[in-house]
């Protein structure tokens, strides 16, 4: 229990040293906060160890102190390790990305911080103190979204961002303060065993609001501005993991309220297909490749509320485990997909906060001057749209198996729907390699300087992960299972 106190508590005491120690105004500056974050995150992931030890044990692992309650089961440990990966390896990308920017240390302290408040979030056992650490998290998420101030696109973003993500806050605190009159309790263990007007709304509150930071449709617009101008390593953290912690709260504070399974699930499979639908045509006519992928976010965002919908409307483990399953591969492809392209706006001059701007055209051959990187962003994008063997491939194949095997006629159409606009992505994935796989002569891409290996190497680590999950998917049962086992005893 003390390793699980450890593992929230060690990013959030620490990030304010990494500010402190890393300001290059300190006196007793030693060490450049960059190294001062991995150092820490180094401690975090040995408390991780001794924490899974404790969980296969267990399964379950719960923390009291005072009116704080913190409890560990199968979908906190796969969002701690996929967040907690990704954070490590954004850290290390960032050095050279952001090396010379002013506020260097403010972003290490609040990469840390939003690791903290994640694995808070997620390790939360009653509605308000999981509301807190939403709050924690919205926050340090906005400052780093704001990190290239001198852009107005970035402050414009995060302006957007911060009162769309407030909006909901709000919305989820009446929604809690209902539950709290009906139920007299907010331990997310009560669960309501009747209907009731106030739970009904209070349901209501909390898709819109937690909506709002899942980007549910119409709660999406601020999804776009804010990958498309954060810097390129907090986008990857944001796609690949944050933004599902709005699902994973919503998820939590609605298995406390609902009595009909089916209701509720049929809503979370139209709010999904309306996402696949609506990310995948939007993306069609981007020509900014990190809007392109942000769109391509929201709509990966509805394969996975579509195949959690399709596991609590029927009762269908296969559909609970596989909408986790492509949670954690989506956060490995989409986070390998910003990566690699940062690595190569790096690489072509656009420095603080300019990679908001690198187009599709811009891309062109650069796969003559960086084809290993160029290969990777090609990988993820395939992946993207399913192809194997690539991890995407088989967490849209369980979903689609999973629906498929319903006996309910129109979750077969919605997944057959969705099998289709997953083809249709293919028209806003192939020109981003064609562009970039383009053969003709270019001498001032062969002038353009090499990516650091700070840059390539969190890249290709991605890379191969997603090829090795998609040729050996059982590599992940060990952390997808207890997540679709968590999520079936929520909904009974």
């Amino acid at each position: 229990m003390t390793w699980l106190a450890g593992l929230i508590g060690l990013p959030c005491v620490t990030s304010p040293l990494v500010y402190v120690f890393g300001h290059r105004q300190h006196a007793l500056r030693r060490i450049h906060a960059h190294d001062l974050a991995l150092l820490m995150l180094a401690f975090v992931w040995i408390a991780l160890f001794f924490v899974m030890q404790a969980f296969a044990a267990s399964e379950v692992l719960t923390v009291e102190y005072g009116a704080i309650s913190l409890r560990m089961d199968g979908i906190s440990l796969l969002m701690i390790v996929l967040t907690l990966l990704l954070t490590t390896l954004v850290t290390i990308f960032s050095r050279n990305d952001l090396v010379g920017t002013v506020g260097e240390e403010k972003f290490y302290a609040s990469l840390l911080l939003l690791l903290g408040t994640v694995i808070g979030l997620v390790c939360a056992n009653d509605l308000f103190n999981m509301w807190v650490w939403f709050e924690g998290m919205a926050i340090s998420s906005y400052l780093m979204v704001a990190y290239h101030r001198q852009r107005e696109d970035a402050l414009g973003a995060s302006t957007k961002y911060f009162i769309q993500t407030v909006s909901g806050s709000i919305l989820v605190l009446f929604g809690i303060a209902l539950v709290l009159m009906h139920n007299g309790t907010l331990d997310l263990d009560m669960k309501a065993v009747e209907p009731s007007p106030l739970l009904i709304v209070a349901g209501a509150l909390f898709v819109l609001g937690f909506g709002v930071k899942l980007a549910l449709f119409p709660n999406y617009t601020w999804l776009p501005d804010a990958y498309g101008e954060a810097p390129t390593g907090v986008s990857a953290l944001l796609s690949g993991a944050v933004t599902m912690t709005g699902l994973i709260a919503m998820m939590r504070a609605l298995s406390l309220i609902i009595w009909s399974p089916e209701a509720w699930g049929g809503l979370l499979l139209v709010l999904g297909m309306i996402n696949i639908m609506a990310g995948t045509i939007l993306a069609l006519s981007q020509t900014k490749v990190k809007r392109i992928l942000a769109y391509s976010s929201i709509g990966h965002i509805g394969y996975v509320v579509l195949a959690i919908g399709i596991g609590i409307s029927a009762g269908s483990m296969m559909g609970l485990r596989s909408g986790m399953l492509h949670l954690f591969i989506h956060g490995i492809m989409k986070s390998l997909a910003f990566l690699a392209l940062g690595a190569l706006a790096y690489a072509a001059g656009c420095r603080n906060g300019d990679a908001a701007d690198f187009s599709v055209d811009d891309l062109k051959g650069l796969a003559q001057r960086y084809p290993g990187v160029t290969l990777s962003l090609a990988a993820a994008c395939l992946s993207l749209v399913g192809i194997p063997p690539m991890g995407g491939f088989v967490s849209k194949f369980q979903i689609l198996l999973a629906g498929v095997q319903q006996p309910s006629v129109w979750i077969v159409l919605l997944i057959v729907v969705a099998a289709l606009f997953s083809v249709v992505a293919l028209a806003y994935v192939m020109p981003i390699i064609n562009t970039a796989y383009d053969m003709q002569p270019s001498p001032s891409r062969e002038a353009l300087p090499d990516i650091p290996l700070s840059m390539r190497l969190p890249i290709f680590i991605l890379a191969i992960a997603l090829i090795v999950v998609g040729l050996w998917p059982g590599l992940l049962d060990s952390i997808v299972d207890p997540a679709g086992a968590a999520l079936l005893a929520l909904f009974g």
